[in-house]
């Protein structure tokens, strides 16, 4: 996921962002995340109180029915989650009393390809550099004869 997210950084197609505003009393959410396409989705340092769900649900959803409207993650490691969501309009929402220290980041699946296609690229075109240069050094260097040759036959 750092491999992926790193690329996509370097490329400029990575969305990150960290702020959650109050809903309710003590509900805390993201601004709209709309995907236009298959994106994943990676939240770091989340806890167990905050949730992804349609944008839609934000007024329906509540601590005690939350399991209802949240996505389920793809992955979950430790306190970071992962999330390979379609095309529509999410918000992260959070239940507590004051908003979360939460990083998120998004890509676009097909942008994610291309930002590795690019580093691919990057990493062909040294190592062909390199290898002309070698090329340049180890060239056989031509004979003084064979040189001479060439100026007699003009």
């Amino acid at each position: 996921m750092l491999i992926i997210s790193g690329t996509a950084l370097v490329s400029g197609k990575l969305v990150t962002g960290d702020s959650f505003q109050q809903v309710r009393s003590d509900v805390f959410a993201t601004k709209n995340l709309q995907f236009n396409g298959t994106t994943f989705l990676l939240v770091t340092n989340s806890s167990a109180n905050i949730s992804l769900i349609r944008t839609s649900d934000v007024p329906l959803a509540g601590s005690g029915n939350i399991s209802d409207y949240a996505i389920n993650s793809t992955l979950s490691i430790s306190t970071d989650r992962a999330y390979d969501v379609g095309a529509g309009n999410y918000t992260l929402i959070f239940f507590g009393k004051s908003a979360p220290l939460v990083n998120y980041e998004y890509i676009l699946q097909s942008q994610e390809y291309l930002a590795s296609l690019e580093v691919i690229g990057i990493v062909l075109g040294i190592i062909g550099f390199i290898i002309m240069i070698v090329g340049a050094f180890m060239r056989e260097k031509p004979k003084e004869d064979d040189i001479m040759k060439q100026f007699e036959n003009l």
